[in-house]
């Protein structure tokens, strides 16, 4: 999360003349994204690493594993270890420097990972939209097994 705020802070054009105005404004953006982020706890079965689709029960959450169907819950930002408790991204915005999706396209559990592309087996679930090549707005879809 302090990766998507102080890109946020770069992003907004600064009055250096009158700093108190400068952080007004971006303590209000800040404000208004912490109250925006929806998120939970989940104890956690494995160790998963930061930026993992997760499940209910603590895991991975993988496209090709059909119990996983209903039970995705939302994005971690930070590693996650087994046997403790992590804040889980239900929906909102999330930066990661390391993805590269098409801005404007939906973003689907692929496998264990986040793609463009809608797994070809298993179930399909929308995770979220990309805004840009390293952002997504969390939105889970439903999950719809494959024929």
């Amino acid at each position: 999360m302090n990766r998507a705020l102080f890109d946020l802070g770069q992003a907004l054009s600064v009055d250096n003349a009158n700093p108190t105005n400068q952080n007004t404004l971006l303590g209000t953006v800040i404000k208004s994204l912490v109250e925006n982020l929806a998120q939970t706890e989940v104890v956690f079965t494995d160790d998963v690493p930061a930026y993992y689709v997760v499940t209910s029960t603590g895991v991975a959450a993988s496209s090709n594993d059909v119990t996983h169907i209903g039970r995705v819950v939302g994005i971690i930002t930070e590693n996650a270890q087994a046997g403790k408790s992590q804040i889980v991204i239900v929906s909102g915005m999330i930066i990661n420097p390391t993805w590269s999706f098409i801005p404007g396209s939906p973003v689907y559990l692929n496998g264990n990972t986040l793609s463009n592309t809608a797994p070809s087996s298993g179930f399909v679930q929308r995770i979220g939209v990309a805004t840009s090549a390293n952002t997504l707005i969390v939105q889970l879809g439903p999950s719809i097994r494959k024929a």
